[in-house]
């Protein structure tokens, strides 16, 4: 979403978090939760920005940790522990490398959500 001109220029923005703190009450599943703000929606009204969970979101709420979930949240742990390794290692990380990590993870989810 484009911010209007009316926003443009300012140094500070009022965000309403209202759905987004609903949502946080609702979802039982931390795999979800973690991952929500890829599935939300930014609405510009006025000047105030609306931070809206999506359909996507709220159908997911009641979803429990299952074993894939748990899986997925584990490798993202392990990924994330190796790439502090690797730049504990090597200061000069490439930007490939850290670009092949995420690409991974990405890949992790897809799999899991397909």
């Amino acid at each position: 979403a484009a911010l209007p001109a009316t926003l443009r220029g300012s140094n500070m923005l009022a965000v309403d978090l209202a759905d987004f703190g609903a949502f946080t009450l609702a979802v039982q599943n931390r795999y979800i939760f973690q991952t929500c703000l890829s599935r939300c929606k930014l609405r510009f009204a006025h000047s105030r920005v609306y931070l809206q969970m999506t359909a996507d979101n709220w159908s997911r709420t009641s979803d429990t940790d299952n074993d894939m979930t748990v899986l997925a949240y584990s490798m993202r742990e392990v990924l994330q522990r190796q790439k502090i390794f690797q730049d504990m290692l090597s200061p000069a990380t490439s930007v490939d490398q850290q670009r092949s990590t995420d690409e991974a993870y990405e890949d992790l989810v897809s799999v899991t959500w397909a």
